[in-house]
């Protein structure tokens, strides 16, 4: 069930709000536990999931970041390194001319070639930077069952803390009533685990509407909450189990 979906990682941040980790080291690449690295959570989730293939969507420092990829993970699943895949054969980090990239949905755009594909039904976007173990196909499974444009997962934690994070509701249906990027004044304990399997043609429709406002350039900030405006079916998917985002030193 798994061959029409495609994970896209995001994987170009900065990583400043962990300060002296990340000088000299792409986020991703952050040593997690003392025995592996940030990226490769999710990685092996997309391992486990038996997903067709993993597209990285970088641009700060990808270079390294690649060739550990390539070193390590190459030969247990699929990965597409997009425009930058020639860089694996240089010395060359990615230059300055390629393609601004504002927020998380302009990763996306950029990468809009690789992803629209035949045989491609679905994105599920991932970050670099959670620390995790899923089974991503029964969140499939349920997103094709629903025939919704949008499937998040969401956890429930302490409500002091869902300011950091986007704060979700959802009916009795399961659907999603609100979505909130980083709520100063947070009414509910559910937040968004920053996974999302979206219809792929659907995607793209939003983005390009996007493209034509004034907008933040996020899929949080923006692509989400259009879906849900336009009136587009979205449903959640519960992460019970230990999930982590981690975004500062003080998280890590």
């Amino acid at each position: 069930m798994t061959d029409t979906l495609i994970a896209a990682i995001l994987a170009g941040g900065l990583g400043q709000r962990l300060g002296h980790l990340t000088v000299d080291s792409p986020k991703p690449l952050v040593p997690y536990a003392g025995t592996c690295r940030m990226i490769d959570f999710s990685l092996e989730n997309c391992r486990a999931s038996a997903l067709r293939e993993v597209l990285l969507m970088s641009k700060h420092m990808a270079l390294p970041l690649m060739r550990y990829m390539h070193d390590q993970w190459s030969s247990r699943i699929a990965i597409n390194f997009g425009r930058h895949g020639a860089l694996l054969d240089s010395t060359s980090e990615v230059g300055a001319d390629e393609p601004e990239e504002r927020g998380t949905a302009d990763a996306l755009i950029n990468n809009r070639r690789y992803l629209e594909r035949d045989g491609i039904e679905d994105v599920v976007v991932l970050h670099s930077d959670h620390i995790y173990n899923f089974d991503y196909r029964p969140m499939y499974a349920a997103h094709k069952e629903s025939g919704a444009a949008l499937t998040i997962g969401y956890q429930r934690i302490p409500i002091e803390a869902v300011s950091l994070f986007g704060m979700v509701e959802f009916d009795e249906r399961g659907r999603l009533t609100q979505f909130v990027e980083k709520p100063a004044n947070p009414t509910s304990d559910c937040v968004f685990t920053a996974v999302g399997i979206f219809n792929r043609p659907l995607m793209f429709h939003y983005l390009d509407m996007l493209a034509r406002t004034e907008w933040a350039h996020d899929i949080s900030f923006d692509l989400i909450p259009a879906m849900l405006q336009g009136g587009e079916a979205i449903i959640g998917y519960p992460f019970d189990d230990y999930w982590e985002d981690i975004g500062t030193i003080e998280r890590y």
